[in-house]
């Protein structure tokens, strides 16, 4: 019986190929070969070439037949055993195990060192050391969103890893603390200063949950690489406090309501929309079992009107002050809820929408001067057949965010209810009508642009020329008209006048949008609502350019609506830098350009969830 080989070859040497020959033939001057050759026998000559050898010296069987010189490898033709290999290959893999754990310990001490010695980057944007700078990449950059750097900070940011201790050093803490204060309106997180860091060296200092929420919105808003790489220690170190302090009889619930909704903001302005949301879900049911849904004073009301008011969880307060904290606390968490749910493509929360009646924010300036508590008034004086002036006492620009985000959270909640059968009704209409009234008017008594009260919430070299609550609360309005007509659908045949009520707003925004674009003004500055309010202005912008090209329309309407979709999409790209949301609507924008279908675009996408 023969068998078959494969026809690869299986050795490529000839001294395996002489070591596995057991039947060489004989020679042509007679001689024999022995039946196994010993390894390493085979000649210089034979083995360069991977030819076969029999290994006869002085001179082989091959190169005698060739008439080459024949040469032997004196060290190659001692023999050794197969255990003598084996040993002889672990010897050479543990020197090689060894050289390669001294390379490590010696790269973990050089690490260290660096580390020690690393200084953070210049205001400018430099750096003097490539430590951890070089684990974040070339693509980290500084911008100057932090206040002004010392090098006596820089050294204690480069020292040890504080972050890990269970408070920073007081300088670090100090530094950091001091960034979010600056920062305090873009959150709208209330904070009287002076009293802040009087409480936190006292006896008893802010909740430590609420304090590492104020070390994360640092390392956010700080610009510094360094900083932000420690964003999601303290996100989970935050969640863990959180966690551990609620129920706990020594807990400011307070102060934990205001952790848990700045670490809230925080998930949002980094695209963490649902982490959010169910952040929020926890957070806004609780206020509301506080009553701070229902503060309809900005003063402490007398002891027999306490006695008369509904059992709450929370203490009194103890003045004016906190009274103003309380307030300020809900009004951010409201905020903050109904923009989240906007953006998930989900209804406001209907109860804390309709049952909301505390007093708008008021600034810890006027607390300090004194005012009328007859001033007061809630979400209910924005309504009703004689709207009062948004800029009425309380008129702090804190406060008319607020004004511009109830208005938009009763008619998201109008919008998103209607069903097609009540949107042919007479009662719609009225409402429609309704809503359509208390936005023009709110719309038609805000300020210029260039509004420029005595403070201002942003601070630029050279000074902006536009005020950035103004821009961001006339293009969250301008939005929130958009949002009414959309609860009427597109059939132009019955909606003919509401379709051109919701084209003109919309290129109304597109022309704040290219203010600003043309003023090369920073986006971080604005308000998330203001810029969330894009990408439903630039969806009706497509919407209208592909409706025009495809009844082949006016060409001058046509070119004036792809001039607005192209400053729309620009203005989506910058906010789309800061925020992934809008890089993610600016793609389903491109798509529809390119050919998308409409019920893609017209329809809310899931929300993407962001990559780390």
């Amino acid at each position: 019986m023969s068998t078959t080989r494969s026809i690869q070859p299986r050795h490529t040497s000839s001294d395996e190929d002489s070591e596995h020959d057991n039947d060489l033939p004989t020679s042509g001057a007679g001689r024999t070969v022995t039946s196994r050759l010993k390894k390493g026998s085979a000649c210089v000559e034979c083995r360069s070439r991977k030819k076969r050898c029999d290994g006869l010296q002085p001179i082989c069987s091959p190169c005698l037949r060739e008439k080459r010189e024949c040469t032997h490898d004196e060290s190659k033709s001692r023999s050794r055993t197969r255990t003598q290999d084996l040993m002889n290959k672990v010897e050479v893999l543990q020197s090689k195990l060894a050289e390669l754990q001294v390379q490590a310990s010696q790269a973990s001490a050089a690490s260290t060192r660096q580390r020690q010695q690393l200084t953070l980057p210049s205001r400018r944007g430099t750096s003097s050391s490539s430590g951890m700078l070089s684990l974040l990449g070339n693509s980290a950059q500084i911008d100057t969103r932090s206040p002004g750097k010392s090098s006596g900070i820089d050294a204690c940011l480069a020292t040890g890893e504080w972050w890990l201790q269970d408070a920073p050093p007081r300088t670090i803490q100090k530094h950091l603390l001091e960034i979010c204060i600056i920062h305090r309106h873009q959150f709208l997180s209330p904070f009287h200063v002076a009293r802040f860091w009087e409480a936190l060296y006292s006896s008893a200092p802010p909740l430590p949950a609420l304090l590492n929420a104020m070390y994360l919105l640092a390392c956010y808003y700080s610009g510094n690489p360094l900083l932000a790489c420690l964003e999601m220690h303290y996100v989970a170190r935050v969640r863990k406090m959180l966690a551990e302090s609620l129920g706990a009889r020594s807990t400011s619930l307070v102060d934990w309501l205001h952790a848990s909704t700045l670490l809230a903001f925080y998930l949002s302005c980094r695209g963490r929309y649902l982490e959010a949301r169910h952040e929020l879900a926890g957070v806004v049911p609780l206020m509301m079992l506080c009553k701070m849904h229902m503060i309809e004073s900005s003063v402490i009301q007398s002891d027999s009107d306490d006695d008369e008011a509904s059992p709450s969880l929370l203490p009194p307060a103890r003045d004016n002050f906190e009274l103003g904290e309380r307030i300020c606390i809900f009004w951010m968490a409201y905020h903050c809820d109904l923009l989240v749910a906007l953006i998930c493509g989900l209804p406001p929360n209907k109860s804390l929408i309709t049952e909301t009646t505390t007093v708008w924010p008021r600034t810890f300036e006027e607390y300090k001067e004194g005012f009328d508590p007859a001033t007061d008034s809630s979400v209910q004086s924005l309504f009703g057949s004689k709207p009062v002036h948004p800029f009425s006492p309380p008129c702090s620009m804190l406060a008319l965010r607020m004004k511009a985000s109830a208005i938009h959270g009763r008619v998201s909640l109008f919008a998103m209810s209607c069903t097609a059968e009540y949107a042919r009704t007479p009662e719609f209409f009225s409402r429609l009508e309704d809503y359509h009234r208390i936005v023009t008017t709110f719309m038609d008594r805000l300020p210029p642009l260039t509004y420029n009260p005595t403070t201002m919430e942003v601070n630029l070299s050279p000074p902006s020329p536009i005020h950035f609550t103004i821009f961001s609360v006339r293009t969250a309005n301008l939005g929130t008209f958009i949002q009414l007509y959309n609860a009427v659908g597109l059939d132009l045949d019955v909606y003919d006048e509401l379709y051109r009520r919701r084209l003109h707003k919309a290129r109304e925004a597109t022309a704040l949008a290219r203010t600003f674009l043309s003023l090369k003004l920073p986006v971080r500055f604005l308000s998330l609502n203001c810029t969330v309010a894009w990408f439903p202005v630039a969806r009706v912008i497509a919407q209208h350019a592909r409706r025009v090209l495809s009844l082949e329309g006016d060409i001058n309407d046509l070119e004036e609506s792809q001039a607005d979709l192209a400053t729309m999409m620009e203005a989506l790209a910058e906010a789309g830098k800061i925020y992934p949301y809008f890089a993610f609507q600016l793609d389903r924008i491109r798509a529809y350009v390119n050919g998308g279908s409409e019920e893609e675009l017209s329809t809310h996408a899931a929300v993407p969830m962001p990559t780390f």
